[in-house]
């Protein structure tokens, strides 16, 4: 798979514009969290953009589960597309979904340690520690 195909790829099929609309769905969850009374005002950071591109992945990961439900009548409907013609393949998108899938895992797991550090912290210093 070169870049180029991955690019008409995204272009035909998960066009920029629905990147930047899954973002704002983002950025909109987000901003309705923080008015919540107590809540991390923290200022954007790395969080915030591993935000966004977990929410753009998860919608990619779509794309791709409906790439492979609808392939064959695809070829059928639309032959002239990307996948369809063999500029990409199935299967290289498969491998592309298990790398971002990878990275859901190795993000899960780094805020699972992240977390379990701050309750073990906090556990220690509360002021409503029970015996």
């Amino acid at each position: 798979m070169t870049l180029s195909n991955l690019w008409a790829y995204l272009r035909e099929r998960f066009p920029p514009v629905n990147m930047a609309l899954f973002a704002v769905i983002f950025l909109t969850v987000r901003a309705v969290a923080r008015t919540v009374p107590g809540a991390d005002t923290a200022p954007w950071g790395v969080a915030e953009w591993g935000g966004v591109g977990a929410t753009i992945a998860f919608f990619f990961h779509l794309r791709v589960f409906d790439e492979h439900k609808d392939f064959a009548l695809d070829a059928l409907n639309h032959p002239q597309r990307v996948l369809q013609t063999g500029r990409i393949t199935l299967g290289q998108l498969r491998g592309l979904a298990r790398l971002i899938r990878a990275s859901y895992i190795c993000s899960s797991l780094r805020c699972f340690a992240v977390s379990a550090i701050c309750i073990s912290r906090a556990s220690r210093t509360s002021y409503c520690h029970v015996e």
